[in-house]
């Protein structure tokens, strides 16, 4: 155990996964940004279509209101967010500050037009505050360990993310009954229609046998994933999914996010 503590503090060199993993946090901020800014006049603004976010009087949800009605402000906020997350991208002394930047603004912006944002986005900020003290390179005892506890949380995040999924999908009769997948399958706003009429001809066993697959497969995936007889298959279940549920279900932003922790499941460095 000892052994172990005192490797944490050890000098940190990242792999090549571990550095695209990174680039791959504020990568996903920069192309979300730039294919939702062309609906900014109907998630943000006086016409928004959306559910206005209700909060306390308090000196940050004011600043919130201000920035989810007056556009003009929107654009200063949303400027500085994509430019720091674009100098995330790179490693060097004092990116830090941008990449809390990233946090800051991007935290913002998720408030301010909460309705149209998936947990996706919470999830990838969730990212973006973790790896904010990573360091790609260096000999400091204390950044060396900051950027092992960066990697390290992400991947515990993102079993917490499959687990209570799970949990939440095992306690609910509409998953247990194979409805929701059906109905996810079948809705035309979610769906290609081809995939919905697949999945009306084919028997509802069959949905609800895939329900309980997907199920366990979230469930069990810190298992899945550490266990060398199932890992590499679990990393082509995993990639594979997300891949079905941005190319078919059309949920491009939140497929994508939870593609980006994959990266870390790539075994490339020393174990320590």
């Amino acid at each position: 155990m000892t052994q172990w503590i005192l490797k944490q503090f050890a000098p940190f060199e990242a792999t090549w996964n571990e550095r695209l993993f990174v680039r791959a946090v504020y990568g996903w901020f920069i192309v979300f940004q730039l294919i939702y800014f062309p609906s900014l006049s109907s998630i943000w603004g006086e016409s928004s279509a959306l559910i206005r976010y209700s909060a306390p009087n308090t000196w940050i949800n004011n600043h919130v209101y201000i920035l989810m009605y007056d556009l003009s402000l929107y654009r200063y906020a949303i400027a500085l967010h994509v430019m720091a997350a674009f100098l995330s991208l790179f490693h060097f002394r004092g990116v830090f500050f941008f990449r809390i930047t990233v946090w800051i603004t991007g935290i913002l912006l998720y408030f301010s037009g909460m309705p149209a944002l998936n947990s996706g986005y919470l999830f990838m900020l969730l990212l973006a505050l973790y790896t904010s003290v990573f360091t790609a390179k260096t000999n400091s005892p204390w950044l060396s360990s900051f950027s092992r506890m960066s990697l390290r949380t992400v991947v515990i995040q993102t079993y917490l993310v499959y687990v209570f999924s799970a949990l939440y999908k095992v306690t609910s009769m509409q998953w247990l009954s194979g409805e929701a997948l059906y109905y996810s399958l079948t809705n035309e706003r979610f769906s290609w229609p081809f995939v919905a009429w697949f999945i009306e001809q084919i028997p509802l066993v069959l949905v609800v046998v895939l329900a309980y697959l997907l199920m366990a497969f979230q469930l069990f995936f810190p298992i899945w994933i550490n266990w060398r007889l199932t890992r590499k298959q679990a990393l082509w279940i995993g990639v594979s999914l997300h891949l079905f549920i941005g190319l078919f279900l059309f949920i491009w932003d939140f497929a994508l996010a939870m593609m980006v922790p994959y990266l870390l499941f790539e075994k490339a460095r020393r174990d320590d």
